[in-house]
């Protein structure tokens, strides 16, 4: 309709006739190296405040890495050492 804003919504079927409106969920991460300074970065994005002190994992010599989708705290040292 005219003068109306998009909704930003996705359809979810709950049972065999019912439809929910429900919004979306978007979790992203980035991982930047700069080649120039030989530095590394991460930001994390998410609906969960200061989720990226816990899935942002970074070491000299090794490399960067987001384990966004558990924040199981093994995951970034282990993913370290397989760098």
């Amino acid at each position: 309709m005219p003068g109306t804003k998009p909704s930003i919504t996705s359809r979810s079927k709950r049972s065999s006739d019912n439809w929910v409106e429900m919004k979306p969920i978007a979790t992203f991460s980035i991982i930047v190296y700069d080649p120039k300074r030989g530095e590394w970065g991460v930001a994390v994005q998410s609906k969960f405040l200061a989720v990226a002190s816990v899935v942002s994992w970074a070491r000299a010599g090794a490399g960067a890495i987001a384990t966004q989708a558990r924040a199981n705290l093994t995951y970034g040292p282990n993913g370290l050492v397989i760098l």
